[in-house]
């Protein structure tokens, strides 16, 4: 949409989205403890979080399992800056849960025309993008083991899939399509999560390139 954050801006809400959601944790902690009024009291199962978001919420989220080991897994849907799919903070450690990056493919492209609006060259461009790859390639490969990188490639793929608002199309066409590549995000989101959490083997992710497959799968995870 044009409008453009400064990097430290971005680093600064992704700290206080990932505080505001382990301030939910420690509420939901504590309700679980003392809450003997709800139906959820000494229910919860706090063996199993996991962290999910969208856009600069999955950065947040990766951030929070930076932060908090009581995240067991780490989901970042279409997030990603010039440093990476990683918000860069000072003296940052090393995600100790595997971790799914989802992205969606083909990424945003510009004309020569619309970058030179821009006041960017084609060249630059391409450089930038490069940079890019090469910073998400170190990310991924220093990612602890069972983590993930998937590419959505069906029809209509945007940064806008993950969620419902493509639902309100104009066409049953194009309503169709948004719901059939939500439900594909959220089919892949759920086998990550069943996999970590649950120790259940997931075929969409071990074995998902099929020919006419509208996923790509990279399995990344030196560290153990």
């Amino acid at each position: 949409d044009g409008v453009q954050i400064a990097m430290k801006d971005m680093r600064q809400l992704g700290e206080i989205e990932a505080a505001d959601l382990r301030f939910v944790l420690d509420q939901l902690e504590r309700l679980d403890k003392s809450a003997k009024s709800l139906v959820f009291f000494r229910r919860l199962d706090f063996s199993r979080i996991a962290a999910v978001g969208h856009s600069l919420g999955g950065m947040a989220a990766i951030r929070a399992c930076q932060l908090d080991t009581r995240i067991k897994a780490c989901v970042n849907q279409d997030g990603g800056t010039p440093d990476g799919v990683f918000l860069q903070y000072p003296a940052a450690k090393p995600l100790k849960q595997p971790f799914l990056f989802i992205e969606a493919t083909p990424a945003i492209t510009f004309t020569d025309q619309q970058l030179a609006e821009r006041g960017i060259t084609r060249a630059d461009w391409d450089r930038n993008a490069q940079a890019v790859a090469d910073a998400q390639e170190r990310q991924f490969r220093d990612s602890l083991g069972g983590s993930y990188k998937v590419q959505v490639r069906a029809p209509g793929m945007n940064h806008m899939s993950f969620g419902d608002a493509l639902l309100l199309a104009t066409t049953p066409e194009a309503r169709q399509r948004a719901l059939h590549n939500m439900l594909l995000t959220m089919d892949v989101t759920r086998a990550f999560l069943d996999k970590v959490l649950k120790s259940e083997a997931q075929t969409l992710l071990d074995q998902p390139n099929q020919p006419a497959s509208e996923i790509k799968v990279e399995v990344f995870g030196a560290r153990r």
